[in-house]
Formats: structure tokens, sequence, C-alpha cells
């Protein structure tokens, strides 16, 4: 009951730390260049480490449920062994069992401890990975959704928007700081549909 709660939660928790890790890592690599031109790799460098050493922390603590779990169970199978290797001696002289069944019952009590491990194990899991699940309900049910591609109350008003894609640029000059004017009363216009080459 305490492990697969526990279990549970936990593998939530490792999960959850996962997901900066992937993020960070495609941002990196998408955004090298202005990392690198900004002079930040410090900071993410740092920040990848943060997010390391926090899924690295919930993943020791995964594990050490699983040691918890097989160390109780351990101990489960070694006082079962021992109530059945008792009772061989107990009963020696009154021959209540047979040996071969005292043999059967001494391997299976020692298999048992494999199998609860397993059993157990399996189970927790099943929980586990079904936090996978509902993380993807949550994000279906709960988180809101963008605006529609056209809102009809935000629309501006008929006339007041360009209906063609004309750029008519009149009389512009323009020069690099200050130097002389490079462009000097540049006048043109660009129809709809129209390529122009610079």
């Amino acid at each position: 009951k305490w492990f697969r709660k526990t279990s549970t939660e936990l593998q939530r928790v490792t999960s959850v730390a996962n997901s900066p890790i992937f993020a960070d890592f495609s941002q990196t690599l998408s955004g090298t260049s202005t990392i690198r031109a900004y002079g930040v790799q410090t900071g993410f460098f740092e920040k990848c480490k943060k997010s390391f050493d926090d899924m690295n922390a919930a993943y020791v603590l995964v594990q050490l449920t699983n040691y918890w779990l097989s160390l109780r169970l351990d101990v489960m199978g070694g006082m079962i062994a021992f109530f059945v290797g008792a009772l061989a001696v107990g009963t020696l002289k009154y021959e209540f069992i047979p040996a071969g069944w005292l043999g059967l019952a001494l391997s299976f009590s020692i298999e048992m401890t494999t199998y609860l491990k397993f059993g157990v194990q399996m189970l927790a899991r099943l929980e586990a990975d079904m936090s996978s699940v509902e993380r993807i309900l949550y994000y279906t049910d709960n988180i809101t959704p963008e605006a529609p591609r056209v809102i009809p109350d935000k629309d501006p008003e008929a006339g007041t928007w360009p209906t063609k894609g004309e750029i008519e640029l009149s009389r512009a000059s323009m020069r690099y700081r200050d130097g002389p004017l490079v462009l000097k009363d540049l006048s043109f216009k660009v129809k709809s549909g129209e390529k122009l080459g610079v």
C-alpha cells in the first residue's frame, strides 16, 4: 500500500522533472547561434545542470523506494523460509510432513520472494505509468485553448484594412548614421502580385 502510492507519486515527479531537460535541449539546439551571440552560455549551462540535478534527485528516490520494497520482501521471504524450516525441524521426529514435500515447500518459499517482488513492482509500474495518461488527460481538459483564427468582433471594419497587397514609397531619403544621404527622394510602387528584386 505504501510502496504503490509513493512509487506512483515519485514516478509522476520524475516525469515532470524530465520535461524541462528535453525542452531545454531542443531550445538550446535551435538557438545556439543566438545564445553564443549574446554570450549567455553559462546561464543556459547552469539551467541545464539544475534540470539534470532535479531529475536525478527524483530518479534516485524512485530507486530507493524499489530497494526499500526489495528489502521488505526479502525479509518476508526469509521469514516464510524460516517458518518452513522450523516446521520441518520441529516435526522431524514425528514424520508429520514427508521429506519431499518439505524440500518442495522450502524451494517455493525461497522463490516466493522473487514472485512477490515481480508482482508488486509490475503493479506499481502499471499504476505509475498511468500517470502519463493522466498528464495527457490533464493537458487536453484543463489548458485553455488558443483563440480561434477568426474573431468576428475583433475584425477591422470594412474599408479600414487594405484589400490589396500593394506597397507605395514616396520621396524617401536615407543615410547611414551621420553620413551623407544614400537614397534621395526615392519613390516607387509595387503592385499586388508583383515580384521585386533588390
